[in-house]
């Protein structure tokens, strides 16, 4: 299983097929994980972010062609605020990069969602600052593993 196919399973077991949803991805490299999520559940409506454009077109999906600290003023804007579902991020993978695209997501998501992520790799033994930022951040047992080091933590989990 691959991430995006794990990330299907999560959206359907904690969100269920009839729900309204509105997910991002920070860090949409070829769009793939929209595509398979947005065929998935008809309901959803995605925006990726990304600084490379790689934009595509797709019904209920809208891409955001900036930083991720960028991008996330967008979605804090009073005049039309958004509320996610879930963030999924997979962008810069350095570890203070990653704690704040963490810290700068986590207040946009709804309390019955989700904050998950790609490349959490114990002892890979390379420069990724994913596993500590995620160990740092959420260091309270919370956090679920999935399938190609993919990881997540309900918002409700969240004790900061």
């Amino acid at each position: 299983m691959i991430h995006y196919e794990q990330m299907v399973d999560w959206v359907s077991n904690i969100f269920g097929p009839e729900k309204d949803i509105i997910g991002c991805e920070i860090g949409v490299l070829e769009g793939r994980m929209e595509q398979i999520l947005l065929d998935a559940f008809p309901r959803l409506f995605m925006y990726g972010v990304d600084i490379l454009e790689r934009g595509f077109v797709y019904p209920r999906y809208e891409f955001i062609w900036a930083h991720s600290d960028e991008a996330c003023k967008r979605f804090k804007n009073p005049a039309s605020p958004v509320a996610l579902d879930f963030v999924y991020i997979d962008g810069c993978h350095l570890y203070e990069q990653v704690k704040k695209d963490i810290l700068n997501y986590a207040p946009l998501v709804k309390e019955d969602g989700f904050i998950g992520g790609h490349d959490y790799i114990p002892d890979s033994g390379k420069d990724d600052g994913v596993k500590p930022a995620v160990d740092e951040l959420f260091g309270n047992g919370k956090v679920r593993f999935g399938a190609d080091y993919t990881w997540y933590i309900l918002k409700k989990d969240i004790k900061w």
